[in-house]
């Protein structure tokens, strides 16, 4: 980082720059148990499984790479000719470039997967009064082998000018206008890989201590033979990209005009007007991945091999890698899919807010026993807001929707601090306040189904 600061002209103009650089690496091992139950109870057994005993049903083991760079700079020009009047500019940018890779495997184990799991050699311990298999061996698994790659560039940028006008020793002026603008773009790709034969899986699950699970898999996971892309879940795909761009957009002012007091129990009154006009816009576009000629599987050429990821902290050797970029270039093709889920994502929503004020600042004197301050006000907000998105049955567009709302509300207040000498203080304060909605929750996206 490096800045520089100065002034000029008699010490009527200053000015402040500023640049900086953050790198920021990031290594994690993760583990997560997807559920536990007893699917006995739910008519649904796991043969070789004790009928009173729960069960993990499902888990996860990755390692998780991430880089990211971060660049800022600003810069502020400051201008105070007399005593009478003082204007700020200040500039502020700022972009994040994030890259980061994730390989791992996950499994489902319970009895509806399709693949007739049972349970072998179970361990079965007292968990809080309830029998638990905490050891094991799970048969016919097809693990889902996952390599991931996710960007992400996001850019923050915002100018302000404030200037404060004093025109006489009673009356004081202040103007402040402000724009800011957040962008992401944001892609992330999944792709599978599995093997065509069934596994057996060994495991021992410390419960109740600080120590990862282990897991012994009795296939060799990161044999480029055995594990080839695919779908071992049956999920109708064989990989996931997810593409997202958000733009952001805020421009606001404020007028406030000051009247000060040397006499009375009021020290000022303040009175104003501030607007603020909001816009986000947010698109997401979803493809599955699916191999080229509609093969079922497809052997990861050498060149696109990378080494095995280690997940020894969990037991399990390690993982097939390769280039996920290179990769679905050279196997997949990309097939636009959106979910009714999807179609949400896409919405605009603008919102509009003005504020009218006015408060009493006290500073008054009573006898030789109470000083009080404090100030009483009342605003009046108002809120203009649209959106626009898309109507959606069953993930089918329907028709673009458009809705609204406009409303006002007042707010009065009161803060009170009464000072009797001697460290004895008194507050009180009683407002009306408003709370507003994050902005994704005023989207109009809508969408209606039927479970059957």
């Amino acid at each position: 980082s490096a800045s520089y600061v100065d002034q000029f002209a008699d010490d009527t103009v200053g000015i402040a720059l500023g640049v900086a650089e953050l790198n920021t690496p990031f290594q994690e091992q993760h583990y997560k148990a997807w559920w536990w139950g007893n699917t006995s109870a739910w008519g649904s057994p796991v043969p070789g499984k004790p009928d009173d005993a729960a069960m993990l049903e499902g888990a996860e083991i990755w390692a998780r790479s991430r880089d990211q760079t971060r660049d800022g700079v600003m810069g502020v020009l400051e201008y105070k000719p007399n005593e009478f009047i003082h204007s700020t500019l200040d500039m502020y940018y700022s972009r994040f470039d994030q890259k980061e890779t994730m390989r791992g495997v996950m499994w489902s184990q319970d009895p509806w997967t399709g693949n007739g799991v049972t349970l072998s050699n179970a361990r079965v311990s007292n968990v809080g009064g309830y029998p638990v298999v905490v050891g094991g061996t799970v048969n016919n698994l097809r693990p889902i082998v996952r390599n991931d790659h996710n960007d992400r560039d996001d850019s923050l940028s915002s100018f302000g000018l404030k200037n404060e006008i004093r025109i006489n020793d009673d009356w004081s002026l202040s103007v402040d206008g402000y724009y800011s603008r957040a962008k992401r773009d944001q892609t992330n790709l999944e792709t599978y890989a599995g093997s065509s034969t069934l596994d057996s899986i060994d495991f021992d699950l410390p419960l109740g201590s600080d120590g990862y699970p282990h897991f012994g898999p009795h296939l060799d996971y990161t044999d480029p033979q055995t594990v080839v892309l695919s779908d071992p879940a049956g999920w109708g795909r064989e990989g996931r990209l997810e593409h997202t761009k958000q733009d952001d957009k805020i421009t606001g002012f404020r007028f406030e005009l000051e009247r000060s007091f040397t006499d009375g129990m009021f020290s000022s009154v303040q009175a104003g007007f501030a607007g603020t006009d909001r816009t986000k816009d947010k698109t997401s576009s979803v493809y599955f991945a699916q191999l080229k000629n509609n093969a079922t599987g497809a052997v990861v050429d050498s060149d696109l091999l990378r080494s095995p990821v280690d997940l020894g902290f969990a037991g399990f050797p390690g993982v097939l890698s390769y280039d996920v970029s290179g990769a679905l270039s050279r196997y997949y093709d990309l097939v636009l899919t959106l979910s009714g889920d999807d179609l949400r994502k896409d919405f605009t929503v603008r919102e509009n807010v003005s504020t009218t004020y006015g408060k009493l600042n006290i500073d008054t004197q009573f006898g030789d026993w109470l000083h009080l301050r404090g100030n009483v006000g009342v605003q009046f907000v108002h809120t203009r807001q649209s959106s626009t998105g898309f109507n959606n049955d069953g993930g089918t567009i329907t028709g673009t929707l458009k809705r609204g709302a406009d409303y006002g509300d007042f707010l009065p207040s009161l803060n009170l601090v009464g000072d009797f000498g001697h460290g004895w203080m008194v507050r009180f304060g009683a407002a009306k306040t408003l709370a507003r909605p994050r902005i994704d929750d005023m989207r109009a996206s809508a969408s209606a189904g039927v479970d059957t």
